[in-house]
């Protein structure tokens, strides 16, 4: 297993995509800050732009498969939190002359969990007929590389027999779920994990509107979320994990304003223009897939 994270191979320093808070004067920075924070809360990145994202209503995703696979074929699978990356791994696909397709469905992990949808208070439905279809494509025609990325562990929206399970009953099946998972995708294909980002307070654009100097603690922004490269251990070098925590957050607290650029669009989704500054490092998985 390799564990890729600030220092690993690959790794780039974050790029400034755009023009950042602390470009701006001081006297223009109201009214400059409130269509920058609206900017980046719109950044949904190419998923949303390709269409290629699957709502909540959607049982399958459209082919979106882009350039050919004269070096192998990649797939980004999982949720929104998938989703997030699809620019640059899109383009480390194109730059390194392999096939990329996105499969990635609103609020439905790859994982074989029942979702309790709370606004409806029913089981997802929609969530398992669109898994169902991407792990029989996957079947079918596995690709080379399989990028895996969802929420966290999904608490309070995992079910057990039609009802939400408690949280410690919630954390077993995900991982049960996980390493089955696994199990299904690494006889035929090599299997990246991203973990997920850190967590920013829910109120942190209240911050942004008159600071460029918005954090949260390290310990509460990552409160919560799974270690997945635990499990992914299990597995030697058929899986691996890419935890990009650090680039986010030092020893202390988490940015929300990284590089001059505002990396959040919302408590936990990053903007298409931030992540498109981890390219690299997705060339580098592809440059070193054996």
């Amino acid at each position: 297993m390799k564990l890729i994270g600030l220092g690993g191979i690959g790794v780039a320093a974050v790029a400034i995509a755009s023009v950042g808070l602390v470009h701006i004067p001081q006297s223009e920075k109201t009214v400059a800050r409130a269509a920058l924070i609206e900017a980046a809360r719109l950044d949904n990145g190419g998923s949303s732009t390709t269409n290629c994202h699957v709502n909540l209503a959607g049982v399958s995703s459209p082919p979106c498969t882009f350039g050919n696979n004269e070096n192998g074929r990649i797939m980004l699978i999982g949720d929104s939190h998938a989703a997030q990356w699809f620019d640059p791994v899109r383009m480390a696909a194109d730059e390194e002359r392999w096939q990329f397709i996105s499969r990635t469905k609103t609020s439905c992990p790859l994982l074989e969990v029942s979702i309790w949808y709370p606004s409806k208070a029913a089981i997802y439905k929609e969530c398992e007929q669109w898994r169902a279809s991407v792990l029989e494509e996957v079947a079918a025609a596995p690709p080379d590389i399989i990028i895996l990325a969802n929420s966290s562990g999904y608490d309070g929206w995992i079910a057990e027999n039609s009802l939400p399970a408690s949280r410690s009953r919630a954390q077993q099946l995900w991982e049960t779920a996980l390493i089955q998972l696994l199990k299904r995708l690494t006889p035929q294909s090599e299997v990246w994990l991203i973990r997920d980002t850190p967590r920013m307070h829910p109120n942190y654009r209240a911050c942004l509107s008159y600071s460029d100097d918005c954090h949260r603690a390290r310990a509460l922004a990552l409160d919560g979320l799974t270690d997945d490269a635990q499990i992914a251990h299990k597995f030697g070098n058929a899986v691996n994990v890419i935890d990009f925590t650090d680039r986010f957050c030092d020893e202390k607290q988490c940015s929300v304003v990284i590089g001059g650029e505002i990396a959040y669009r919302d408590y936990n989704h990053i903007t298409g223009t931030f992540s498109a500054g981890f390219t690299d490092d997705f060339r580098s998985i592809l440059k070193h897939h054996q």
